[in-house]
């Protein structure tokens, strides 16, 4: 049985936790939250919060358990070729919707800033191109690239946030829990702007687990995330609350930072800051549109990064984008209806599923990974020995003929 391919480091893992845990939270989800919640909005936060705690700790569970296999090996070992066949149908299904979303996002921050009345159609092939190539590189390239960006996207988090701050009222978001029931509801219905830590699973036996802080790190970094798109959101509410029943779904916080800069010299600040910060939108697409090429491979029985595989991919992509839910309020009603119920099941459900596989897999085969190593090395050692007893075999005889 052969370990498996170690393509991240723990340090592009964090990295890579990070861009996840602040990819949708900054653009889409507050002024989303504000109109739908109210002042409610910062407890629905937190009940996804918990939601996405709950799937890191699955997940450090289930990498513990499994060791060195990954996700799809795990269930098609313990529930079958077809089952593992079928889970990877339902991650495609999400994680292309989920690309969906970001394109989305990406068309409204363009159309916003930089173009009026363009043709989408054309200005989608680039972004296409770009999804593409996640699709034919590794992780190791994926991690290396949010190494790169992450700096940048750091400080223009700090920087959007100093903008925003000074118009922030933190006392205009109380009580939490005015709008509780509508909170709830959006428990329901908005889990498509949440949970991208699911894509952790895609990763799952492929990281190098350098120390035995790895699982410290992880949840700190999470934490980390977390706090700080909570603490954007809370100023976003409280700046923009009593304003909110006007702010269109189409607007994003590029727009709304406007306010905060009326009276810098410098121009349209807001827009380099946030061109910045899209690349963590892109790396997080990109994450998805991996995660899917690789359960499509598996599917089908291919060989990672197929040609045909990734090229099917972005046609469904495109022709969804640019044909079916070419209006933002149309995937909005969808993505909050049949999908929201089916987002959530995917994010709350996989997880579970792949830690029962897991505790199943190990007492089928306990150890299996541990001493994969160990068998390998106790061969070495066993071939050794016996070519040491046949040198001394034929030692002896050599010597006794001499005698």
């Amino acid at each position: 049985m052969n370990l498996t391919k170690k393509d991240l480091t723990t340090l592009q893992f964090v990295i890579i936790i990070l861009l996840l845990g602040l990819g949708t939270k900054v653009f889409m989800i507050p002024l989303l939250l504000l109109k739908s919640s109210g002042r409610s909005s910062v407890f629905t936060m937190l009940i996804f919060f918990a939601i996405e705690l709950f799937i890191i700790a699955v997940f450090l569970l289930s990498q513990k358990i499994s060791k060195n296999k990954t996700a799809h090996e795990i269930i098609e070992c313990t529930a079958g070729k077809v089952t593992s066949k079928i889970v990877s149908f339902i991650f495609i299904f999400y994680a292309v919707f989920k690309i969906i979303l970001f394109v989305t996002i990406l068309k409204n921050y363009l159309f916003t800033n930089f173009f009026d009345g363009f043709v989408w159609a054309i200005y989608l092939l680039p972004l296409i191109i770009v999804l593409a190539c996640f699709g034919f590189r590794s992780l190791t390239s994926i991690g290396r690239m949010g190494e790169i960006f992450a700096p940048f996207i750091l400080i223009s988090i700090i920087l959007v946030a100093a903008l925003i701050a000074p118009n922030a009222r933190l006392y205009s978001v109380l009580p939490l829990t005015e709008s509780s029931g509508e909170a709830l509801f959006n428990v329901r219905s908005l889990p498509m702007w949440f949970g991208d830590y699911i894509l952790l699973f895609v990763m799952m036996g492929r990281i190098k687990v350098s120390n035995k802080r790895f699982k410290t790190k992880v949840i700190a970094s999470v934490i980390i995330a977390e706090i700080v798109a909570i603490a954007f959101a809370v100023m976003i509410f409280s700046a923009f609350i009593d304003v909110a029943p006007f702010l269109d779904l189409g607007q994003k916080i590029s727009a709304i930072t406007q306010l905060s800069l009326m009276r810098v010299a410098g121009g349209r600040v807001d827009v380099l800051l946030f061109a910045v910060w899209m690349i963590a939108i892109i790396i997080t697409a990109g994450l998805y549109f991996y995660g899917a090429s690789f359960n499509t491979d598996k599917m089908l029985g291919m060989k990672k990064g197929n040609p045909f595989t990734t090229i099917a991919l972005v046609v469904i992509i495109y022709i969804l984008s640019v044909f079916v839910f070419m209006n933002e309020t149309r995937l909005f009603v969808f993505l909050t209806g049949f999908m929201g119920i089916f987002a959530l099941i995917v994010q709350i459900g996989l997880p579970i599923f792949t830690l029962i596989c897991s505790i199943i897999h190990k007492k089928k085969y306990p150890n299996t990974s541990e001493s994969v190593n160990e068998e390998s090395e106790n061969a070495g050692d066993a071939a050794l020995g016996v070519s040491n007893e046949i040198k001394s075999e034929k030692g002896g005889q050599v010597a006794n003929e001499k005698t």
